[in-house]
Order: C-alpha cells, then structure tokens, then sequence
C-alpha cells in the first residue's frame, strides 16, 4: 500500500503542489504532508496558520519580521551593551526564516530565503565591529596601525613583525580598500566582517551542492544559516586576525577543489594554485590546513584505488579521481608549502624546535605553569557550566558533523563525500594536537576552518539522509522529526556560545573600550608628556584617532604586585590611569576579580587631574581637576 495513501488527504495552494524540487517529490511523503497531517502534528497550530497564506506571502512577512527583530536588537543595545541583545535576538532572526521554509517550494523562494540569510549574517557582524567606541581585542588594534602605515607610506615596510613582513596580504588588502575608499584603516578593515558574512554560508551552500543533486535545495539553505552564524566565524570576524582572511581562502579553495574532483577540470588547477599561493602570504594555519587535507584525502583515494587493483574492490563506489592527478596535487602544494615554512618568515624552523622542545623531559611544566595566589584578587575558575556555554557549539557542532560525514560516506561512496570527511577529520585531528600543545593553533582556530564543512554535512545528513534510511511513512516521519531537532539544537547551541562570547559581557573582562575610557585616554595622550602606568588592556588598546593618524602612544602596565596584591611600593610611574568601574582583569595565568577598590585607594594618596566617571588619571605632583 502507498503511504500517502495512510495520511489525510489535504489541498495544497498550486505553488506548492507544482513547485516542489527532484528530491522532494523523490521521497514518499513531502515535508508539506509531514507538516500538514494533523495525524502526527496536531499541535503545530502556528504552521497550520501559515498554510493559509500564500507561499510568497508567508515568505515576504518572515523576512519582514527577521529585520525588524535584528533592529530590535540594535535598539535594544544602542547606549547599553551588545550583551545580551545582539545574541537574544539571533535566535528568533533565524526561526522567522527556516520554520516557514518547507512552505517555500519554488527556487525564486529558496533563492530570496538564501540571498537573505546571506545580508543579515553581514549585518549582524559589520553592526558589531562598527559598535564600539575602539576597535575589539588587542590583536585587531596592531593590525590596523599596520594597515594605516602601509596607506600612508605606500611600503610594506610598515608591517613591524617578521612573518607578517614578509607575508603582508592581510594588511595590504583593507589597505588597497582604504586608499580607495578614501577612509582610515579602522573603517577599511569592515571588510573582513562583511566578506566573513558572506563567504562561510555561501561555502555551506555550494558545498551541499555539490554533494547532492539539487541546484536549490531546503537543506542548502539551512545549512548557509547554520554556516553564517558559527560562533568562530561570527567572533574572528568582528575581531578579524590575519587567520580570518586564511580562512576565507580556504574556504574558496576548498570549493575549488571539491568541483575539481567532481569534475577532473584541469582548468580549475590555476586558480586553486593562486589562491593557495596568496593563502602562503596571508598566515600560516590555513595552507598548513590544505596540505594536510590533500594528504589526507590522497592516502583514502590510493587505498581505494589500491583495494580494487586487489579486487577488494569497495561496493558500489563511484570512481572519480586518479591516484596520478592526487599524488601530483600534493605533491605541488607541498612544495609550495615547504616555500613558506622555510622561506617565509622561518616557520620551520621553529616548528622543528618546539617538536625537539615537547619531547624533552619537564616541558609539561613548562607549557602549564600552576596560577599563583593573590592577596586581593581571585582567579574566576572554570566551571562546567561556564565551558559548555563557551565550547557548546564545538562539543555539538563537531561530533554531530562528523557522525553525518560518516553517514553520507557510508551511504553515498563518492570522492566527493570522502573529501568533505578528509576536511573535517583534519580539522579534528588539529584540535586534538591544539589540546596537547595550545600554539599550535588553539582549539577555536581548528574549528574555524571546519565550520562551513559542518554545516553542510549536518544538513545533508539529518535532513536528508536520516529521514531516507527508511521507506514507510511513520518511520520517515519520526527520523524527519529527529533530524530538525537535532538541527534545531545545533543553531541553539552556535547561539548561545556566540550570546556568552560578546565582547561586554559583565562575567568576563570586556575587550573594547567605552566613549568615557577613550576619553580619558586622548586627554592623557594630548596633556601628559610623563610616563602613564595603567592596566594592561588599557594601555595596550588604542584610539581609533589614534590609529587612523599612525600615533602609537606607549604607557607602562601596572605590575600584578600592585593590582592583585594593592601593593602601592610597586608603583614607579608619576601619572596613573585606571578605570574605576573595571574589576576583572586578565593576565597569563588567567583571569582575575580584584577585591579592592582602586580608585578609592588612590584618591587618597594622588591628585586627580582627570576624570569622567569611567577614566581617572592620578599624578603626583601639582593638584588640578579637570572634569
């Protein structure tokens, strides 16, 4: 007996009948049916109501509603703080536009949907980046000055580290940007958050593509929402390092090469070289990353091609790619790559003397010191709470993503399929090397380059496979049911991560400073020509004026004798500037709550020159208030 014939019989609108896509109409009962049938989903009155209404209708008022709550959002943080908002609202931005998704069944559709995910993942980032008064995290602020001195001297000798002279894409690119836009580099470094916003759900998107047979697909389409909300993704895209720019090369590349397997085009050659070449100049990890891949993938293909020379022949296995075009490949990027790590920047060499340094007896101590103890400040510790909100997107996202490539390996035997798993068990495989020794990238960094490739195989493999493992209409509509869910729960657990990893949230030390703190700091650069000792954030975190007139201001950093143990004899310097309302600070060993209140303490002793509520400046001498 059919199984459509066991569900209620229910009139569909034309658009939705006709519209439907290959795959869908492959499958014995539609999503429509599965949404519809009040024998299994009685409860769904919100999707029953949207049933009523055109698919186009329903389509243009989720997106409506998807703006309005992300300018909710930018209200809701305007004047405050990103946290909470800008991560509250991600979840409702997202639901208004995939719980409505089975009821668009036209490409135009799938295409609005898609083109929209795609605006509000830049959005969300460039307001971000744009939000605060400086630029967020220290390593961004380095870059930048870098960036302004190569606008302004037109040389590359303006980038002041030696790996990065000698590989300067990352500054050159935002600096070309600048120049042409007519704008400082602060503001030309927005392209990183925008092309992040763009590329990884658009790398999620083709990736699905091409491992299935649909042009425009559901699945397609969520696994670009899954993409263009990652937690790594969306944090070093905000706060953009040279790796960010590696990465959107990866991800162009990985594409690249996946088509080239798929289609054994030769042609596609030369523009994977470019890019992998330009990947060279731009940061260490993510060539590494590809070279690592091609190997990996090239060892499974040679086995695969090696069982059926033995007539161990794999099953059903769709033969693509030869073991000559593979050896070549890897062949070729590892040269390439031998070029940076022995020619740029001295990699390998370093490499060799930290693999010498982890094999010789009491480097464990090395690499992890105890925390010493302080008279007037404790250390936060890490609860387990606390790491599941901030690895939760990890412990989700990478055991679900790899079960799903395994399944589709299993069930779909192709080179394409095998390359996609190769990409994250490579990543994985970092990950693993990351926890044993943290500088070889760190675990957030591994899981960068794997974010898109998950994406992609959650998608396909909750979606698509799961609910195809089994032919009758109950058992595909429970597997259905799980594999949302199991989609579900990996957006909500990506949401959270990203919500606790803003950069204002009040547990954990804040990574940009406030109009008040730059304030303070642009007094003291323009009337103090002494020495100035603040905290080490402070000190270190410069002024967007600052930067765009390539004026780097030093101060002197407050000794943790003075600011974990109120130890005034350590003070050296005549002025000091210190936030009064900051009490978590972070040093090597972690970070620290002071429990004493600095400004009360100084005030005592020291003149105040300066203050503005969130920045007062002390001095020694001569007593003069300006407020």
């Amino acid at each position: 007996m059919n199984p459509r014939q066991c569900l209620p019989r229910v009139r569909l609108p034309r658009d939705q009948v006709d519209g439907n896509t290959a795959a869908e109409r492959d499958l014995h009962i539609t999503p429509y049916e599965l949404l519809l049938d009040k024998k299994y989903f009685a409860t769904t009155v919100g999707l029953l109501l949207v049933n009523r209404l055109s698919s186009k209708t329903a389509l243009y008022l989720s997106i409506a509603l998807s703006f309005v709550s992300i300018l909710i959002g930018f209200g809701l943080s305007h004047g405050s703080r990103l946290y909470p908002w800008m991560g509250v609202i991600l979840l409702p931005m997202l639901l208004l536009i995939l719980l409505p998704l089975p009821f668009y069944s036209r490409d135009g559709y799938l295409v609005t949907c898609f083109i929209v995910i795609v605006v509000l993942a830049i959005i969300f980032r460039v307001y971000v980046y744009r939000y605060p008064a400086s630029m967020i995290g220290l390593d961004p602020d380095g870059y930048a000055y870098w960036v302004q001195g190569v606008m302004e001297t037109g040389s590359i000798a303006a980038v002041r580290d030696s790996f990065y002279l000698r590989a300067p894409i990352f500054e050159v690119f935002p600096a070309i940007i600048g120049l042409i836009a007519g704008v400082n580099a602060p503001t030309a470094i927005v392209v990183y958050p925008a092309l992040t916003g763009l590329i990884f759900p658009l790398t999620a998107f083709l990736i699905v593509r091409r491992l299935t047979t649909d042009a425009w697909s559901k699945v397609a389409v969520v696994a670009a929402a899954i993409a263009g909300f990652c937690k790594v993704s969306t944090i070093l895209s905000y706060q953009p390092i040279a790796q960010t720019f590696g990465v959107l090369q990866w991800c162009i590349i990985l594409v690249l090469l996946l088509g080239y397997i798929q289609t054994r085009d030769s042609r596609r050659i030369v523009p994977i070289m470019l890019l992998f070449i330009a990947a060279i100049f731009t940061h260490k990890l993510p060539p590494t990353l590809i070279v690592a891949l091609s190997v990996v993938f090239g060892g499974m293909i040679v086995a695969v091609n090696g069982l059926e020379k033995l007539d161990w022949a794999i099953p059903n296995y769709k033969k693509g790619i030869s073991t000559s075009r593979v050896v070549f490949t890897v062949s070729l990027l590892s040269l390439i790559l031998y070029i940076q790590y022995f020619h740029v920047g001295g990699l390998g060499i370093r490499m060799i003397n930290r693999i010498v340094f982890l094999f010789q007896p009491g480097s464990e101590s090395a690499l992890y010191t105890p925390s010493p103890s302080y008279s007037n400040a404790v250390q936060i510790q890490t609860t387990v709470t606390s790491l599941l909100l901030r690895r939760g997107h990890g412990f989700v996202l990478l055991p679900l993503g790899g079960i799903s490539g395994l399944i589709l390996v299993v069930a779909n035997r192709r080179d394409e399929t095998v390359f996609a798993f190769a990409a994250v068990s490579v990543a994985s495989l970092f990950i693993l090397a990351s926890l044993v020794d943290p500088s070889i990238g760190g675990v957030g960094r591994s899981l960068y380059v794997a974010e898109p490739v998950l994406a992609a195989l959650v998608s396909i493999g909750f979606l698509r496979l799961l609910p195809s493992l089994f032919g009758s209409g109950r058992a595909r509509t429970l597997l259905f049911s799980v594999g949302a869910l199991l989609v579900g729960f990996i957006i909500v657990a990506q949401i959270v991560s990203v919500t606790v990893a803003l950069p204002d949230r009040p547990t954990d030390y804040r990574t940009y400073l406030n109009n008040d703190e730059l304030a303070g700091k642009r007094f003291a650069n323009e009337h103090v020509t002494g020495d100035i000792a603040t905290d080490s954030y402070y000190a270190s975190e410069g002024t967007i004026r600052s930067i765009s007139r390539h004026e780097k201001h030093e101060y002197q950093h407050f000794k943790l004798q003075f600011l974990f143990n109120s130890n005034m004899s350590a003070l050296e310097s005549r002025y000091l500037l210190i936030r009064p309302n900051v009490y978590l600070y972070r040093s090597s060993n972690g970070i620290y709550r002071i429990t004493w209140d600095m400004n009360q303490k100084l005030s005592g002793r020291y003149n105040t020159v300066y203050t503005n509520g969130n920045s007062v400046l002390f001095d020694r001498g001569e007593k003069q208030i300006v407020s």
